[in-house]
């Protein structure tokens, strides 16, 4: 970056000439989220625990432990989400609190790996918590999950090694797609019908 001494000089950074009106500070300005208000903006408290864990993890250079922790912290949302539409009167919504309350007391992780595998397919279609595009970007967490936690999914050599950028990406998609949301969009569309 290169500036010609003067008040009313130009800004050059690259092949770009900035304008005295224009403000360098704001065009090399990051538009990260901040990810501790990312944190706070979280509405489930098991969820802002876990994803406060992931934030710490991300802090450290721990991406991989930061994107299992956001993952769990969606899943911990999710079942939050389910019970509230089950307390709104939501059939289905009952019937998977249900299940997941029998899954929980029998202690059958086959079952209970099966809601975790079909989870954003029940939020994207059966209960319209998340768009298909935000789906896309959770499946994406899903499957970068798997890869962090299962290293023999990726090869006997060598460890899969998730970027900072990455982890950051999957924090606030999880945020902005589904830990901040206030309650569930039926139930809202439900709260203004009524």
């Amino acid at each position: 970056m290169r500036r010609l001494h003067s008040p009313f000089a130009c800004y050059f950074v690259g092949d770009i000439t900035f304008a005295p009106s224009t403000s360098l500070e704001a065009f090399m300005a990051s538009p990260l989220s901040d990810l501790d208000e990312l944190v706070l903006s979280c509405r489930d408290d098991k969820a802002k625990a876990y994803l406060s864990e992931a934030v710490a993890s991300y802090k450290a250079g721990a991406f991989r432990a930061a994107i299992v922790g956001t993952w769990i912290a969606v899943c911990f949302d999710f079942i939050d989400k389910l019970r509230e539409l089950s307390l709104s009167g939501d059939k289905e919504a009952d019937r998977q609190v249900e299940e997941l309350e029998k899954t929980r007391k029998s202690g059958d992780i086959a079952k209970a790996l099966k809601f975790e595998k079909e989870m954003l397919g029940l939020a994207r279609d059966k209960f319209e918590l998340i768009s298909h595009l935000e789906y896309i970007d959770l499946e994406r967490l899903q499957a970068d999950r798997n890869r962090c936690a299962h290293p023999s999914l990726v090869s006997e050599e060598q460890a899969y090694l998730p970027s900072a950028e990455l982890a950051r990406a999957h924090i606030h998609a999880a945020v902005t797609h589904l830990l901040q949301q206030r309650w569930p969009h039926s139930l809202g569309q439900n709260l203004l019908v009524s």
